[in-house]
């Protein structure tokens, strides 16, 4: 498409193609009355203006950038924008090619969530736990805090899923990963580091002392019954606590908790 940059905030549709009307779900003419704002989602709204304002200043680089738009119908769709002026300084045109991306964004995003969430309950990995961690340890050491790490087994998951079979075994665990989400902050990090085992980032903790206290009203919380079809499922948790300290790093802080949950485990399962 061509577009008249003369004024920023309204840049001008001035030729458009069969293919942006298919993009976008407008008729040509209609295009044709229309600005680059109009078709944009509300988010981004800055950015656009100062890329637009630059291009259309004299600027001889070519733009590439991914925009936000809205279809005809009103569903998301994103674009990538491969922008040049033409003609002199002072006649801020635009050649604009667009380029449906929404698709493969689509896709790109679900290749990122089978890479770093566990499949089952949509939780965190040891991939992404790991990176978290490592965040906010780094983060401790700018801001003279402390995170805890909450190390979580199962106490009798394995009776339920040689019992009730794996699709309940397999429930259970997704009902654990949603009790535990909704139990804690957004900035928290819940997440799924084996079968029956889960591990909790907690950053900014106010002590050991805050840090066990969440232990122990996570545990009461798990130990509720689970309804598990027909039948209610009882397991108990096992979890041990690691508050960092100045200079550890993720493996000292993660086997700190591992060891702190199995000496729970040794002396009661449950406690």
């Amino acid at each position: 498409m061509l577009v008249d940059v003369g004024l920023v905030d309204r840049p001008r549709i001035l030729r458009a193609n069969p293919a942006l009307s298919r993009i976008t779900g407008y008729a040509l003419g209609r295009l044709l009355t229309m600005s680059l704002n109009d078709l944009a989602a509300a988010d981004g709204g800055d950015d656009r203006v100062t890329a637009l304002a630059q291009l259309a200043g004299g600027e001889s680089l070519i733009d590439v950038a991914q925009d936000h738009w809205l279809h005809a119908d009103g569903r998301d769709i994103w674009v990538q924008l491969n922008s040049t002026p033409i003609g002199s300084i002072d006649t801020r045109l635009l050649v604009v090619l667009v380029e449906d991306v929404t698709d493969r964004l689509a896709a790109d995003r679900e290749l990122q969530q089978l890479a770093l969430h566990d499949p089952l309950t949509g939780l965190a990995n040891r991939v992404l736990m790991v990176d978290r961690l490592e965040h906010a340890l780094a983060a401790t050491r700018r801001d003279n805090t402390q995170v805890a790490v909450l190390y979580v087994d199962l106490d009798g998951f394995k009776a339920v899923n040689d019992g009730s079979g794996h699709a309940a075994g397999d429930q259970m665990l997704q009902l654990v990963g949603q009790r535990l989400r909704s139990h804690l902050r957004p900035a928290d990090t819940v997440a799924r580091v084996g079968g029956d085992e889960f591990v909790l980032i907690c950053p900014h903790i106010g002590g050991h002392t805050h840090a066990r206290a969440l232990a122990d009203r996570l545990s009461a919380l798990l130990a509720q019954p689970y309804p598990i079809g027909d039948r209610l499922a009882h397991v108990t948790a096992s979890i041990g606590v690691a508050v960092s300290t100045a200079g550890e790093g993720v493996e000292d802080v993660l086997r700190a908790a591992d060891l702190d949950m199995y000496a729970h485990k040794r002396r009661r399962r449950g406690q």
